[in-house]
Parts: structure tokens; C-alpha cells; sequence
């Protein structure tokens, strides 16, 4: 792949996404049709996507827009004028979805990295993170098939406290990888200095998670990763995560389109936060202590959830064009998307809980010698 050709499938990338929001609603049906034809494996995820985004869109349209035959539940009127218009919201939004993993399928993202021909610092960075990241992804599934394998693999809502028991060992991973390009870069004669590896490795991590379960809003391991990355490794390396991991999650998955990039400082915020947190005696013996410990993880988890789902809310009111030219929809969206994401606050709640006091114990124990 040469420059010229990298540049102009960046360019495709970010055309077919911006189509979606600049063109009329019927684009949604086709984009939608030539990704999944060019990617058949995405259709799981697409129906996920579908099945959560319709039934949300078409209820707040219908009660916004109470037009057309109308039916009166309690209070509420819902009018089917408002629930096609939601219909086509959802649509356009869902195809966003499909497009952009159509895209992560197709395109072999180290190589056009290669091909943009970056400064060679930053393309290395960034080579190093999506390197690692998809190594990352890799690392997960096999863990999980030897969890399996092993019938220790959980079912239900216990796979979140075994999601959480993956983290140290995936920390771990992503660290060693991260040294190990850096070390490689300084043979190549690029000194990419001492905020190198932990930067790479929690944003890789972080990136990892974010695509591991795209098709579950707002329920991810980024949140956790992020606000790890302060804790371990100081506020500003949190927050650098923080920006950096949604930054190319937000590429990778809307291109160049501005509205998605909202969420980025809340994310780093959420960094910053855990940098500010260090403090606490996190591994304490205690019961007492442990519980407290646990309990502010949570709430950490809890209250990050519910920011992210605001400022991801807003992009989507911004992006998708059947919510702008509606009157009064923003406050409404902001509210049902606080009410839908109680359940993905809770689980991240559960995760740092359980997650954040074991990393502590397990970075105390071998990431000295990894970040030499």
C-alpha cells in the first residue's frame, strides 16, 4: 500500500461515515447493505446494536412527537409520527455502527499506518498501540476459551467479576509488549522516553476493551483501564490515556467526523481522577478498609458511566440529523440515556470493584521490572 492510496481510503473512511449524517435518511438502507455484504462477519453485532438503539429511539421520538394516530399511556402520548422518525434515527445510527466495523474488518490498520508515512515518533506510538491492541483482543479470547476449556468460564451476571479477575494478567501482557517496542524503537535510533511504555500499554489496553464489547453501550473495559492508568501511573499519564484511547477508538469507528470526540474529556477526566485518587491505600488488609476501598471504586465506575453517557448522548444528538430538526429532543435523549444506562453503570460499578484493589496487589509485584 502507497501514500497516495492510504490517504484516499482515510478519505473513504471518513466520506461513507460523513454521508450518513450529511445525506437524507434513505443513504442509511444502502450503506447499510454494501457492509454487510462486504462484511458478513459484523451482523451479530449490527443486530445487537439494532436491538438496543430501536426500541430507545422510537419510544423518545413518539413521545416527542406526538403526532399522526396517537395512543395515551398514563400521561404520555405517543404518536406514530414521532416513532417512524425514530425509526430512521435509529437506522442511521446502527448503520454508523455496521459501516465503521465494516471498515476495522477490511482494512488492515498497521499497514496504512505504514503507508500514511507519519512522523516517525508519533507513527511508532501509534503503531505500537494498535499493535498491541489487537494483540490484546487475541490474549482475551484465549483466555476466555481457557476458562472454557477449564468449565471455570461463568455464565450470567458472574462474568463480570471473571472479566475483572482477566485484568492483572492483560495489564501485564499489554506492559511487556509495550517494552518490548520500545525497545525496539531505541535500537532504530528513536528515543520515545519514560512515558512510553505505561501510555502504550494502558491505551492499548484501554482500546482493547472499548472494541471487545462495541456492541453493549457504554458497558467496557475503557472506563476501568482508564482510571487505572491515573492510578498506577500518575494524573497526566491517566488522562493521556484517557484522551488518547477514545481519540483512535473514535477514529477507527467515525473517522474524522467531530461529533464523537466529545466523550474525549470526559474520558480524561476520569484519568485524571484516578491520578488524584492514588493516595488511598487501596491494598489494605483490613475488612474495613477493603470494603471502603471497594466501595469508592464503585462509586468511581458508577458516576464515570453515567458522565460518558451524557457526553455520548450529546454526540449522537449533534451527529444524527433527525434529532437536531426536532424540537426538544436533547433534554429528553440526555434523560432516557441516564435512565438506559443504569444497568451498564452498575456493571462497570461491579468491575472496578472487584478489579482495581487486585491490579494494585499485582502492579506492586511485577510492574517495577517491567517499566525499568
Amino acid at each position: 500500500m502507497n501514500r497516495a492510496g492510504a490517504i484516499a481510503l482515510v478519505l473513504a473512511m471518513t466520506a461513507s461515515l460523513a454521508a450518513l449524517v450529511l445525506l437524507p435518511w434513505p443513504i442509511a438502507p444502502v450503506l447499510l447493505l454494501l457492509a454487510l455484504v462486504a462484511a458478513p462477519a459484523i451482523l451479530p453485532a449490527t443486530l445487537a446494536a439494532g436491538a438496543i438503539t430501536f426500541p430507545l429511539d422510537i419510544l423518545l421520538f413518539a413521545a416527542v412527537v406526538p403526532a399522526g394516530s396517537v395512543i395515551h399511556v398514563g400521561p404520555i402520548v405517543f404518536g406514530s409520527d414521532g416513532a417512524l422518525l425514530g425509526a430512521q434515527a435509529a437506522f442511521r445510527l446502527v448503520t454508523v455502527t455496521a459501516v465503521a466495523l465494516a471498515w476495522l474488518h477490511a482494512v488492515p490498520v498497521p499497514r496504512l499506518v505504514a503507508a500514511l508515512r507519519l512522523p516517525p515518533r508519533v507513527a511508532g506510538t501509534f503503531g505500537a498501540l494498535l499493535l498491541a491492541a489487537h494483540a490484546l483482543r487475541e490474549d482475551w479470547a484465549n483466555l476466555v476459551l481457557a476458562r472454557r476449556a477449564g468449565g471455570t468460564w461463568p455464565r450470567g451476571a458472574a462474568r463480570i467479576a471473571a472479566t475483572a479477575s482477566l485484568v492483572p494478567a492483560l495489564l501485564a501482557s499489554s506492559l511487556r509488549r509495550a517494552a518490548v517496542r520500545r525497545d525496539a524503537l531505541r535500537l532504530a535510533g528513536h528515543d520515545v522516553g519514560p512515558a512510553f511504555v505505561p501510555l502504550v500499554a494502558f491505551a492499548a489496553l484501554a482500546l482493547a476493551g472499548r472494541l471487545l464489547f462495541l456492541a453493549l453501550p457504554n458497558i467496557a473495559l475503557t472506563y476501568l483501564v482508564v482510571f487505572l492508568a491515573g492510578l498506577l501511573a500518575g494524573p497526566r499519564i491517566g488522562a493521556a490515556v484517557g484522551a488518547v484511547s477514545m481519540l483512535v477508538s473514535d477514529l477507527l469507528l467515525t473517522g474524522l467526523l467531530v461529533s464523537p470526540f466529545v466523550n474525549i474529556p470526559a474520558m480524561a477526566l476520569l484519568g485524571a481522577l484516578g491520578g488524584l485518587l492514588r493516595g488511598l491505600d487501596w491494598t489494605s488488609a483490613t475488612p474495613i478498609e477493603r470494603a471502603a476501598n471497594r466501595g469508592v471504586a464503585a462509586l468511581v465506575g458508577l458516576v464515570a458511566t453515567l458522565l460518558f453517557s451524557l457526553a455520548s448522548d450529546l454526540g449522537s444528538w449533534l451527529i444524527v440529523p433527525e434529532f437536531r430538526a426536532t424540537p426538544g429532543t436533547l433534554a429528553p435523549l440526555l434523560a432516557a440515556g441516564l435512565a438506559f444506562n443504569i444497568v451498564p453503570a452498575v456493571v462497570n460499578a461491579v468491575l472496578f470493584a472487584a478489579a482495581v484493589p487486585a491490579t494494585m496487589r499485582s502492579w506492586r509485584r511485577w510492574a517495577p521490572a517491567l517499566l525499568a
